[in-house]
């Protein structure tokens, strides 16, 4: 876990136990948007290879579930029942 993913998570966690608020104050703000700053092109290179490494794994659900969807369109049309096969 590196350094700003830590301090991050430290801070959230003493946000959590702390008085409750609707709003984070300018300070926060200005903390989280500098960290996600930080780490936007890190968190875009991680979103970009877990998405290329369940591509394929993804893309075959989808199809099979449109295929099972469109074959039970095909039978209701046709007026055939799972129980009629």
């Amino acid at each position: 876990m590196n350094r700003y993913t830590l301090l991050f998570s430290i801070y959230l966690t003493l946000v959590a136990c702390g008085p409750s608020s609707d709003e984070l104050s300018p300070e926060e703000k200005y903390t989280l948007d500098t960290i996600f700053q930080r780490n936007q092109a890190k968190f875009k290179h991680t979103a970009d290879s877990l998405c290329t490494i369940h591509r394929d794994s993804i893309y075959k659900l989808v199809v099979d579930s449109l295929k099972a969807e469109y074959k039970e369109e095909i039978n209701s049309l046709m007026g055939k029942t799972e129980e009629g096969k």
